[in-house]
């Protein structure tokens, strides 16, 4: 029976594998064990797999309370996480404002709170770095997007800057990225198709086709966008929100709209009072 003692090598399973074929029984334990724990497995043989240059002697060392090791391991890595960052941005949409450099600096400062993780090898210690940087970008995808508003083309050509929430901008978030995917990501217009005869431009007659589709979908006949402001303008004065600011978020230059809708929101609200406080039905 042979022990390999893991010292972040990458040719360990190789070494473990080429053992089992010549029908050798093998175990591979950490760097850190003790000798109490290689003298229980007995071995005929100790083979040292990897040295002071490999990550995960740098990991197992940081894990076990050296601090300074994780300057050591980020040496190491540097590359691998600057070409990883480097891809990582490469999906982003054009205009993005973090940098490789400050991407690597912001993960550093987080994989830093994950010293006591069971950390198994380079590759782990990578894989969870590459989820940490997608983690980070959506991150600050959505403070930009919380930060603006949308620019939308009004019936008869007027510019209207309306404002988006959190939900929305990480709806838009997603869209983005998977925009940056396509082929026609260079397209000028913000909304693109997968079929038809001009995908680069989503227009309205296919928004309004997407949205009579999804709508059949969920159940709901008659799906149109004018039904979602509709929908929106109700439930702001539902939630107490005033007919002004309801005027400015969604670009209606007369006070027409609003009212009517308020009017039908005055006539709901007494329906309900009326449910409430009926003097027949308190008797």
């Amino acid at each position: 029976m042979l022990l390999i003692l893991d010292f972040g090598s990458q040719y360990t399973q190789l070494i473990a594998r080429r053992i089992r074929d010549a029908r050798v029984f093998s175990v591979v334990l950490p760097p850190s064990s003790g000798e109490a724990e290689i003298r229980k497995w007995n071995p005929a043989g100790l083979i040292l797999s990897g040295g002071p240059q490999s990550v995960t002697f740098w990991l197992h060392r940081w894990r076990d309370g050296d601090n300074g090791a994780l300057d050591e391991l980020t040496r190491l890595v540097c590359a691998d996480l600057r070409r990883l960052a480097a891809h990582h941005l490469r999906s982003e949409m054009a205009g993005h404002t973090l940098q490789a450099t400050a991407l690597v600096h912001e993960l550093y400062l987080r994989i830093s709170s994950l010293q006591e993780m069971d950390w198994k090898s380079s590759g782990h210690f990578v894989g969870v770095a590459a989820q940490m940087m997608r983690r980070i970008l959506t991150d600050h995808a959505r403070r930009r997007l919380a930060q603006k508003r949308l620019r939308v083309t009004l019936k008869g050509g007027d510019i209207w800057w309306v404002p988006i929430g959190r939900r929305s901008a990480e709806a838009i978030d997603r869209y983005l990225r998977a925009r940056a995917r396509s082929r026609h990501a260079g397209s000028p217009w913000l909304w693109i198709g997968t079929r038809g005869h001009n995908v680069s431009h989503f227009g309205d007659s296919g928004i309004r086709a997407m949205l009579r589709r999804r709508g059949r979908e969920a159940g709901v006949q008659n799906a149109h966008p004018h039904r979602f402001r509709h929908t929106f303008a109700d439930a702001w004065l539902a939630a107490g929100g005033d007919v002004d600011s309801l005027m400015n978020v969604a670009g209606w230059k007369s006070i027409t709209m609003p009212l009517r809708y308020a009017q039908g929101r005055g006539i709901a609200r007494a329906a309900d009072a009326h449910r409430r406080l009926s003097p027949g039905d308190r008797l």
